[in-house]
């Protein structure tokens, strides 16, 4: 972040005390011989020492670093090419492990030894055993979704890996899984916040409340950099703006004393060393894996926030990522330095002066990023305005002759704007200024966070008010605003950043009435997939009950959505099959609107594209339901391929098992705590009145260790929605329906683990009945009519959040659901086959 000399004597001190504490061998670790790098997160914290020297080593040209990078990558070659071990075997979690891949590909591109390039290809191996990023990641699958450990958030420095390897390869395949995970982390995973992840891991969703690390989000910084670098896309620097601005700052205490482990959008903040102590040790008790990482998101400014154009031209243009106040200096690639000085109150007001100083007058393009966020934004050069409109989400480029002297005069739209909540966070929204996220901080205001009534979002007004200095002065907001709630009180809201700074209660998800609706994230078709003509399948993510909002899928010939082919209106089912809609080639691009009385939103990312192509194969997932049959269905032999309904989305830890006849490969099992494990089922609705849950079941003999409930089948979809669930409790097998109101749960029914079972869960009128290998064991009465927006359903887990902890381990096999109630002669049959 700062050539302050004053640093570097400091740096170079620890660099050499590191140098000089390696082995003869290479080894850079405190293990004993026989463990080196085989276990003990060895080989991560191998990789991180050894990405440290690297960049110290780009930065000074200190040869020593180099070669004690070298010595180690070396030992690593001699442990793992050409042998017996594998380094997915070195200790969990997995990703810790492969994640060397990173710095082995930056030492290849320095170096050109073919053992580094070897060692890679046995990390690419492993990876299909665990992860498979780069296969999954091609082939468009959520990161969320990906089995086993993939999802953690180390394995973002696996990416990373798979980025470097396209930088040194040029293999297509790799830049794809690169682009395809990170937007699939961006739309399902980070937070209003601009933080990654959720419980350590991507979850699927950033509406379910859970652990936000701060080791996550710096991680999410570093792929994120990556993929601006690789695609210069005004996107990713606004994700970086977003992380900076709002999750790295609140990370961080104002004080520089300490900093967070989790920095949730609503709560209150505690040191690291207070929630993971046990990292301390006896010399350094404040020590621990967030204390180092949280300030790297600001020095990663330097990186990102003025670059030189990567553009193949004779002149690559600089390129303004970055607004605030401050000098910017960049040497030029053809010896040319230029001088960007930014006079502003940025980012709490709109306006950005940038004066252009480069030592000798020169032409080239200016790219200013306009942020995805500021809907009118103008720009003056030397007092006149720009002629060409600046569009929001890209870079506007200013290709002119600059010298000295030159002003660029920026205005964004800092207008107030608001994101809706669902599922857990129904009834609230996040507010922005700019890229400020805004929040209620209990130390500026005279109540309570339980008693602050509700902002009416339709007509709130937010007026800049100055909080007076505070002690530390640190602690002093960059921006306040007043703002009045629904029932007239006046409250004072501020950035984010520095909400609970002084150890108080604070909130971004506020409640709020009259909002318009949460956006959706667009599934299927993939951005840019080519199907053959006929029948198209659209799908969208569902986070919570539409209970006053429907949605509009919009299919258009262009890309301003003017030329319409294909307008539903769709009540609850968040997908669409259009039968036969499809036969003229050609691009499309579509979109799907979230509309209630009070407004409409969409994907930020939309609209996608797709492409009819007669030489591709017509469309032919989805499997009819027969009279009188399950709507969903699977006979679950070593995969959770639908036989009945939408195909299955897949993730976790699932392997093929025997089933109860000792054929091999003829059930599934789900396996492991630490990895989300789950099968989910879309149907077009969730009927009211009866149904039906049907499956062979083997609960595990040994369990994951963690005690609490095992959810067998649920088709949950928000606090007070859940119209049937089969969950294993500690007193034996249930069924529950929980809505509104009330969760009504039969008797628990003592089950033996490891012996296969039929279960069966019927809710017939005001019914609801457990049976075990077909016989009626207990039951509760419920409502006769159950309204749920639900249109998944999931195996071993909840199927709208994957954070949700309480996944079944055991074995599944002949999966069915049915939209009436099935009678007792129709169970016992089913039943009866063993």
């Amino acid at each position: 972040m700062t050539d302050d000399p004053r640093l570097e004597p400091f740096v170079k001190e620890f660099v050499n005390q590191l140098i000089d504490s390696q082995a003869e061998d290479g080894y850079l670790g405190p293990f004993t011989k026989p463990e080196r790098l085989l276990a003990h997160w060895d080989l991560w914290g191998h990789y991180h020492c050894m990405q440290g020297l690297l960049l110290w080593h780009d930065r000074t040209g200190d040869e020593r670093a180099l070669k004690c990078a070298e010595r180690a990558a070396n030992l690593m070659c001699d442990l793992y090419v050409g042998t017996e071990h594998r380094p997915v075997q070195a200790g969990a979690p997995e990703t810790n492990n492969l994640a060397v891949m990173h710095v082995m590909a930056n030492l290849y591109r320095r170096t050109g030894n073919p053992r580094y390039m070897q060692f890679i290809k046995v990390i690419e191996e492993d990876m299909t055993t665990v992860g498979d990023w780069l296969r999954q990641g091609d082939a468009g699958t959520p990161f969320f979704l990906l089995n086993g450990q993939g999802n953690r958030w180390e394995s973002l420095h696996i990416v990373q890996g798979l980025a470097e390897m396209y930088r040194v390869t040029g293999d297509e395949c790799y830049k794809k899984a690169v682009l395809t995970l990170w937007d699939s982390m961006r739309r399902y995973d980070r937070h209003p916040s601009g933080a990654f992840s959720t419980f350590e891991r991507g979850a699927g969703s950033v509406y379910a409340p859970g652990q936000i690390e701060t080791c996550c989000s710096i991680a999410w910084v570093a792929l994120t950099l990556d993929v601006l670098e690789l695609t210069g896309a005004a996107s990713a620097a606004d994700e970086l703006e977003l992380t900076t601005w709002n999750q790295a700052l609140a990370a961080q205490h104002p004080s520089g004393s300490w900093c967070t482990y989790d920095t949730p959008l609503n709560g209150t903040r505690y040191p690291a060393f207070h929630q993971i102590n046990f990292q301390a040790r006896p010399s350094a008790p404040e020590l621990n894996c967030c204390a180092p990482n949280a300030p790297r998101a600001l020095t990663i400014l330097r990186s990102w926030g003025i670059m030189e154009d990567a553009a193949k031209s004779e002149h690559p243009g600089v390129v303004v990522n970055f607004y605030g106040p401050g000098v910017f200096e960049l040497q030029r690639a053809n010896g040319n330095p230029i001088k960007l000085t930014q006079e502003t109150r940025y980012p709490v007001d709109g306006a950005v002066k940038i004066v252009v100083a480069p030592k000798r007058k020169e032409a080239f393009p200016l790219r200013l990023r306009i942020p995805a966020w500021s809907k009118a934004t103008s720009v003056t050069v030397n007092g006149k305005a720009w002629t060409e409109q600046p569009n929001p989400g890209t870079h506007l480029v200013i290709d002119r002759a600059w010298k000295k002297g030159d002003t660029v005069v920026l205005t964004f739209d800092m207008t107030p704007r608001y994101w809706s909540g669902c599922g857990m966070r129904n009834g609230q929204a996040v507010l922005y200024v700019g890229p400020l996220l805004l929040a209620y901080d209990t130390y500026n205001n005279a109540i309570e966070m339980k008693d602050l009534a509700a902002f009416d979002v339709s007509t709130l007004k937010l007026e800049p008010v100055v909080v007076a200095k505070q002690w530390p002065e640190a602690c002093t907001p960059m921006a306040a605003w007043k703002a009045c709630t629904s029932n007239g009180t006046e409250v004072v809201l501020t950035d984010f950043a520095n909400a609970g700074a002084h150890g108080t209660e604070y909130a971004a998800w506020l409640p709020v009435t009259h909002a318009a609706p949460p956006p959706v994230q667009l599934e299927a078709p993939m951005n840019g997939a080519a199907m053959g003509p006929g029948t198209v399948l659209f799908e969208w993510a569902y986070y919570g009950a539409p209970k006053d909002y429907h949605y509009e899928l919009i299919v258009a010939k262009d890309a301003a959505l003017t030329q319409v082919v294909l307008h539903e209106e769709i009540p609850l089912a968040s997908f669409f099959l259009a039968r036969d809609r499809f036969t003229e080639a050609g691009a499309y691009f579509w979109t799907v609107r979230t509309v209630n009385d009070n407004g409409a939103t969409t994907d930020p990312t939309a609209p996608r594209s797709f492409t009819i192509d007669r030489a591709q194969a017509p469309y032919a997932g989805y499997i009819e339901p027969q009279p009188n049959g399950p709507i969903a269905a699977s006979p679950m032999d070593g995969s959770g391929a639908a036989s009945v309904g939408l195909p299955v989305a897949q993730g976790g830890s699932i392997r093929p098992a025997a089933d109860r006849f000792g054929a091999p490969n003829k059930a599934l099992e789900f396996w492991w705590y630490w990895s989300l494990a789950t099968m989910r089922y879309k149907i077009p609705a969730f009927p009211e009145k009866d149904y039906a849950f049907s499956a062979w079941l083997c609960p595990a003999k040994e369990g994951p260790g963690v005690p609490g409930d095992r959810w067998v089948f649920s088709a949950w979809t928000a606090f007070g929605d859940d119209p049937l669930r089969v969950v294993q409790t500690p007193q034996g097998l249930v069924a529950a329906i929980e809505t509104k109101d009330k969760t009504y749960t039969t008797p628990a029914e003592s089950i033996e683990k490891g012996k296969w079972i039929h279960v069966a869960a019927v809710k017939e009128g005001a019914t609801l009945t457990l049976y075990i290998d077909g016989e009626a064991k207990q039951s509760v009465a419920v409502p006769k009519t159950v309204r749920s927006a639900s249109t998944a359903l999931g195996l071993s887990s909840n199927p709208a959040f994957a954070a949700h902890s309480d996944r079944f381990t055991g074995s599944i096999d002949e999966f069915a659901f049915y939209p009436r109630a099935l009678t007792q002669e129709g169970i016992a049959a089913l039943a009866q086959n063993r």
